[in-house]
């Protein structure tokens, strides 16, 4: 049994070693840039620009930031997205009363330090109740101004839903008073027990745009489709939605998206539908469609005529959000970039809890110079598999193998005789 598993173990056995950085597997290079205004080591924001993501992994695994002395910094790679911050503001109620017949109010106190506020929360036990609700601010509790006027609070039940809103939203203030009026609507006051002043922030980022070629367009009329190719300028561009230029009016589409794999076929990435009307003076209109992660330079998009006389399409515009690289900088110290090495390996850094408490939209901005060929890149020759490069070891490890379980059978047969 020893020497069949000795057997197994010398058949199995892959071997690897994990190497670290060496400057010349990456093929492309590019120094960074710190921003000028920061004076002490603190995460600074790359933006990754559409020929790194061309010329990377399109897992973005063989990105490497690195220093003067090539020893390697960690970062983290982040898509920009919308984030909300709360933060609730010290709060004394100075004033509850009624106006009969008009409203009930209650006034709050954000003490003397000056802080920005765009929200209040009420707190009643009422119930089944819609009330238009107003906000006044005032600095010294003398003189007031109405900051929100016509929002609703509410709280309506049935037998299968509860739907409840107590927060009201308004214009970013620094007034140390509010006065928020619930006005009775013909209905009983509401009883209002307390408030609870808030600051929400959201950090907003604008998504990167790219045009799309139109090589050809086909037409189906057994299908009832129209079909587009299209191609973009670079592949590997993790493309999220796609923008129909079109110039009729009141219309509505189905629409997909699709590539070809390495086989050929055509495999969906995306699929919607579009349209616009005009009805009196309004317009309602839709032309994007989602697609999942495109990377594909040339793709297709199909769209369903069905009976409708096709559509006279303009222009196909991609958009994305943008690709963040994050790394802690240190003003006076050289950085420099590399990318573009398939065999690349993830890094496991150890920065994930600090994501939580960055807000991206705040942190300083790096910039990427020129890419440069990096003069020390030596591609590796190839190396065939350790199989291909010892075959007879193969051979006579399978027949050793047969041997041994050749004796095995034989000692059991002899065994159970």
């Amino acid at each position: 049994m020893r020497i069949y598993r000795a057997f197994c173990l010398t058949l199995f056995l892959v071997t690897g070693v994990g190497a670290g950085f060496e400057v010349r597997d990456w093929k492309f290079e590019a120094a960074i840039r710190l921003p000028a205004e920061i004076s002490s080591p603190q995460f600074v924001r790359l933006t990754l620009p559409d020929w790194v993501l061309a010329n990377a992994r399109e897992d973005l695994f063989d990105l490497r930031v690195i220093n003067a002395s090539e020893t390697e910094i960690p970062y983290l790679i982040q898509k920009a997205e919308t984030r909300t911050f709360q933060s609730t503001l010290p709060t004394s109620i100075i004033n509850r009363g009624v106006d009969p017949g008009r409203y009930e109010q209650i006034v709050c106190d954000l003490g003397a330090r000056t802080e920005v506020s765009n929200q209040v929360i009420l707190y009643t036990q009422a119930e089944n109740f819609v009330r238009k609700t107003d906000i006044a601010a005032s600095a010294d509790g003398q003189k007031w101004i109405i900051i929100r006027s016509g929002a609703y609070i509410f709280d309506q039940r049935d037998q299968t839903r509860h739907l409840r809103n107590l927060l009201v939203s308004y214009p970013e203030s620094t007034y140390r008073y509010l006065k928020i009026m619930v006005w009775f609507d013909n209905g009983p006051p509401l009883n209002l027990t307390g408030a609870e002043v808030r600051r929400e922030e959201s950090t907003q980022f604008q998504p990167e745009t790219a045009q799309a070629r139109i090589l050809r367009r086909e037409e189906d009329p057994e299908r009832k489709t129209t079909d587009l190719i299209v191609e973009t300028a670079m592949g590997k561009q993790h493309f999220e939605e796609c923008f129909l230029g079109i110039s009729e009016g009141n219309f509505e589409r189905s629409v997909t998206v699709a590539y070809k794999d390495y086989r050929g076929a055509w495999v969906n990435a995306g699929s919607g539908s579009i349209h616009r009307f005009t009805v009196g003076p309004a317009l309602d209109e839709s032309l994007m469609v989602q697609v999942h992660d495109l990377n594909q330079k040339q793709f297709r998009i199909r769209i369903w005529n069905y009976d409708s006389p096709p559509l006279s399409i303009r222009s196909v515009t991609l958009r994305r959000m943008p690709r963040f690289l994050i790394f802690n900088g240190t003003p006076g110290e050289q950085y420099r970039m590399f990318f573009a090495n398939p065999e690349g390996e993830r890094r496991d850094y150890d920065l994930g809890r600090a994501m939580g408490r960055l807000d991206l939209q705040k942190l300083p901005q790096a910039s990427l110079e020129r890419m440069a060929a990096n003069r020390a890149f030596s591609p590796r020759p190839q190396e065939k598999p350790w199989t291909e490069r010892h075959p007879g070891l193969i051979w006579a490890a399978l027949a050793l193998g047969v041997l041994l379980l050749a004796g095995m059978l034989f000692k059991t047969v002899r065994n159970v005789s």
